[in-house]
């Protein structure tokens, strides 16, 4: 049985142990979930997956800190293909832009920003 997810108010009737559809991807208890492009090959890898997870709250670590995740522009027109947003405390809270041709390298990059103007 699978059902709709609903983020905004828990729903007494979900149970935890069971699949469950999210936005077309089936997520299965106790297995790892990595999105997927249209293909089917995966976009990252489960550790890459991971990874990310984990830079994001690095990123979202300090109160008001945000991070928008831009859609994957793969149009081969020359410029990255990925890009994040940051604003927050360390940003001055001014927009930051960062680009990479891996969504996990723009993570990486930003991180690296942060650590850089934070001393």
């Amino acid at each position: 049985m699978t059902k709709p997810f609903a983020i905004s108010t828990p729903d007494p009737l979900f149970d935890p142990k069971q699949p469950v559809t999210v936005n077309g991807y089936r997520y299965v208890p106790d297995q790892p979930s990595i999105s997927v492009l249209h293909d089917g090959r995966p976009r990252v890898s489960a550790e890459e997956a991971i990874e990310i997870w984990r830079l994001i709250e690095r990123l979202t670590d300090g109160e008001g800190d945000t991070v928008n995740v831009l859609c994957p522009n793969p149009d081969f027109n020359g410029q990255p293909n990925y890009a994040i947003e940051c604003n927050g405390a360390w940003t001055d809270w001014i927009e930051m832009r960062v680009a990479a041709d891996r969504q996990i390298d723009c993570f990486r990059k930003a991180v690296a920003a942060m650590e850089a103007l934070n001393g």
